[in-house]
């Protein structure tokens, strides 16, 4: 689409929740839309579609809600299950560019180091304690 809206195009079927990268390139978004977050019928999985080209990869097959960018772009947070499983949903991460999640609030130690994150620019793995 240009700048003044004309030539809107569709960039994917299919997806909820959308959030733009920080860089405006990318787009991430879920496969299942979240109306009642209590009362999800269906588990949706995260995709990141390229603006440019309109080319989309799954980025985490598990269930995941909600996605949001870290400012760096780097790491992308979202609301979910591990892998479908049944259980309470928590916070995780996963790095933009593909990886295993990582639960961000399991323990409160993973909470400091996602603070840690945005406010000094490190990442979830290689945080101290």
């Amino acid at each position: 689409m240009g700048t003044t809206g004309e030539s809107p195009r569709r960039l994917v079927d299919g997806c909820y929740d959308p959030a733009w990268s920080p860089d405006g390139a990318r787009v991430v978004c879920t496969t299942s839309g979240a109306g009642d977050p209590f009362n999800r019928g269906s588990s949706g999985q995260l995709k990141i579609v390229d603006i440019a080209t309109g080319a989309s990869s799954e980025l985490v097959t598990g269930d995941a809600a909600a996605p949001a960018w870290s400012p760096d772009g780097r790491w992308i947070a979202y609301w979910g299950l591990p892998r479908n499983e049944g259980g309470q949903r928590d916070l995780w991460s996963v790095a933009a560019a593909g990886g295993e999640p990582i639960a961000l609030l399991s323990e409160l130690d993973e909470a400091r180091r996602w603070r840690r994150c945005f406010c000094m620019g490190c990442c979830p793995s290689s945080a101290a304690s």
